[in-house]
């Protein structure tokens, strides 16, 4: 139903009914399309994206190696199919009255075209092309927010970048993509139309979350946040006060190998508490040796899908949470421990809180970067599931680093089978290669000093 005659009702005004008006013809011409509101997580990054509207630190990229008799037609109305399965997918932002709202087409307009299609001499030109793709801005009110763009070396040799504003997307959706992608190019590879079952959309979610927010669990989340992170509190100040307004970032990885992964589930087993505190009770030890603070602040992502009705659907629904640890001189590794399980099973409790109604409860200072709340991150990510397979294509993820963050540092852990891969990602402008990598030998030497063999 078009918006206009609903403002019209609300005594809106002249001007309102004017950008409406205007809206309204956008969406006729783009299928009989919608209007609908942002969600909190969707708002806080439309925020700044206004800040910083030439950084690509919100975009999310996912790389496939693709190998095998490829059908052209096939994957284009895979990724075709995709985007008409999952409606985050065809949305763009605009404003009305100085507020952001959704323009969602129930179909892509015809002159969009979701798959780019390119040709590279070698493998090496092929991932300088992907990287370059996957570092280009995206413009939120023209939109699309999602892009695929195959890039082939050869007849049976191409890499698959999905790309895609992160307003519309999280880890948890892009590994939906990824699965969805495949298994919509197998049925069409095989002359069958799109037969997957159908999806929660995300406007149930944004319809849930506002009910949601008058609740007593998020009043009474918000009375735990405005104490957990009442002043004073810092931020790793690393190596001094340096500061940087640039996203550019590199990275120094490392693998924990499977002896240590063992020996970390066995002593998670003996006190009792999980990877994730443990491998962040490590981060911070290492943190305190390079920061002037005590008073630690830790972002670190969490899924945000209350609800199984929300598992299968695309968007943007993870939440940042603010880990707050005193680490005061001196203090052994079991007390650092036993603070850190303290403060992750308090704010897992009230984890639905979304981030921007605790800045805005909170009322930092607001410095460089995307978190007004840390300036460091940290986040464990479970073993994925394995890709579908593929009857006469051989496709095996890879890692692509994006160039940019949000952030000083992250350390981004991932578990894969018995080993966890660990990347160091750092602000290029603040922090020196050689200082992250003997972050990351401390943070190793760290682990298993406190971590002992069973």
């Amino acid at each position: 139903m078009p918006l206009l005659p609903l403002v019209a009702r609300a005594g809106a005004s002249h001007e309102l009914q004017r950008k409406t008006r205007r809206l309204n013809t956008l969406l006729g011409e783009a299928d009989n399309g919608e209007l609908l509101p942002l969600s909190s997580g969707q708002q806080r990054l439309w925020f700044l994206e206004q800040f910083h509207p030439a950084s690509s630190a919100y975009t999310v990229s996912r790389l496939l190696r693709v190998q095998g008799p490829l059908r052209h037609q096939a994957l284009r109305s895979a990724v075709d199919g995709l985007v008409a399965r999952h409606e985050m997918l065809r949305t763009r932002y605009a404003t009305v009255g100085g507020r952001p709202v959704q323009l969602l087409p129930r179909r892509s307009p015809r002159h969009v075209h979701h798959l780019a299609h390119r040709t590279a001499a070698c493998s090496g030109e092929a991932l300088g092309q992907v990287r370059e793709a996957a570092g280009r801005v995206f413009d939120v009110s023209r939109g699309p927010l999602f892009e695929a763009v195959l890039t082939e070396v050869a007849a049976e040799d191409a890499f698959l970048l999905l790309r895609m504003h992160h307003s519309i997307t999280d880890a948890w959706s892009s590994d939906l993509l990824v699965r969805d992608l495949l298994l919509l190019y197998e049925l069409h590879a095989h002359g069958h139309c799109d037969a997957l079952p159908e999806t929660t959309a995300y406007r149930d979610f944004i319809a849930w979350e506002e009910v949601h927010a008058a609740s007593s669990s998020v009043r009474d989340g918000l009375d735990y946040w405005r104490g957990a992170l009442a002043a004073p509190r810092g931020t790793p100040a690393l190596l001094g006060e340096r500061q940087s307004e640039s996203d550019a970032a590199d990275t120094v990885r490392l693998t924990l190998p499977p002896a240590t992964v063992r020996n970390l589930s066995a002593f998670c087993r003996r006190t009792r508490t999980t990877s994730f505190m443990v491998l962040l009770a490590v981060f911070l030890t290492m943190l305190r040796r390079h920061t002037t603070e005590h008073d630690l602040v830790v972002g670190t992502p969490v899924a945000n899908r209350r609800s199984s009705a929300f598992h299968e659907t695309v968007g943007y629904f993870s939440n940042t949470l603010a880990l707050r640890t005193d680490l005061p001189d001196p203090v052994g590794f079991p007390e650092v421990l036993s603070r850190v399980r303290d403060t992750v099973v308090e704010a897992l409790t009230h984890d639905d809180v979304p981030l921007a109604d605790v800045v805005r409860a909170v009322n930092p200072e607001r410095g460089p970067g995307g978190d007004p709340l840390s300036r460091v991150a940290f986040s464990l990510q479970p073993h994925r599931e394995d890709i579908p397979r593929l009857t006469a294509l051989d496709v095996r993820p890879m890692v692509l680093e994006t160039g940019t963050t949000a952030y000083d540092l992250v350390l981004d852990l991932a578990e894969t089978g018995d080993s966890v891969l660990a990347d160091f990602v750092y602000r290029t402008g603040l922090l020196r290669r050689e200082e992250v990598r003997r972050m990351a030998a401390e943070f190793v030497s760290l682990l298993e000093d406190n971590v002992p063999p069973v």
